[in-house]
């Protein structure tokens, strides 16, 4: 794994009576811990919404489909 450093900072406090301190720290080398990554919600919901658009898409289809097969059935029965 990677040790990723930190800089060293300068911490000063006061007391109550004025006097100061000054105190220089450094950092320890802390282990550099890799994440997997999260999947964020709203990437799910718009998959999930275009799955959906894309069935109601086909859906439609196939009512239009149903829908002009049954008006040439009836145009063919007035014909006869």
């Amino acid at each position: 794994m990677e040790h990723e450093t930190q800089p060293s900072y300068i911490r000063t406090t006061l007391r109550a009576n004025g006097e100061k301190i000054v105190k220089k720290t450094k950092s320890t080398p802390r282990e550099k811990i890799e994440k997997a990554v999260k999947r964020t919600k709203r990437s799910d919901v718009v998959d999930m919404m275009a799955s959906y658009l894309e069935m109601r898409k086909k859906q439609s289809e196939e009512e239009a489909a149903a829908l002009s097969r049954e008006r040439e059935e009836a145009k063919m029965r007035e014909e006869v």
